[in-house]
């Protein structure tokens, strides 16, 4: 069950980033339902997390923050330090949707507290971030180094 939920997660990563919001949200409410029906509390607040940038995108705010403390609380209770990064990082594109610059700085600042293990990712969160605001008209809160 595992294996086949990741493959859904990421399905519908695939799926949100070519702009194909309705198949991100089938695939990730699959993977939740797989972790939900085989007690894996780590995918379905992943599921979730996702979600919440989906449901942000389409103004459901009170919906995603609802999903975001849902996967706060399993992480928590797991322990999982990269996993409650990115509930802040996905809190933090939430924000951006409402229109809350300032919280959405401090749920920017608050994910890259956190442990991560591959620069790669911090750096793809920072993009992802850098291009949030510039489509709010929002200065970058990471602007890219000059060299």
């Amino acid at each position: 069950p595992v294996l086949i939920a990741l493959t859904d997660i990421l399905s519908g990563v695939n799926n949100f980033r070519w702009g194909k919001l309705d198949l991100a949200e089938k695939d990730w409410k699959k993977a939740r339902t797989i972790g939900r029906e085989n007690d894996i509390p780590w995918i379905v607040a992943m599921a979730n997390v996702n979600l919440a940038d989906c449901y942000g995108l389409k103004g459901k705010f009170r919906r995603a923050r609802g999903l975001l403390r849902k996967s706060k609380d399993i992480l928590l209770s797991i322990d999982d330090l990269e996993g409650l990064s990115g509930v802040e990082f996905n809190t933090a594109l939430v924000c951006i949707e409402e229109g809350k610059e300032k919280e959405a700085l401090y749920h920017a600042s608050e994910c890259m507290r956190f442990p991560l293990a591959y620069e790669d990712k911090i750096n793809e969160r920072k993009s992802v971030l850098n291009e949030r605001f510039s489509k709010k008209g929002w200065a970058l809160p990471y602007p890219p180094t000059v060299l």
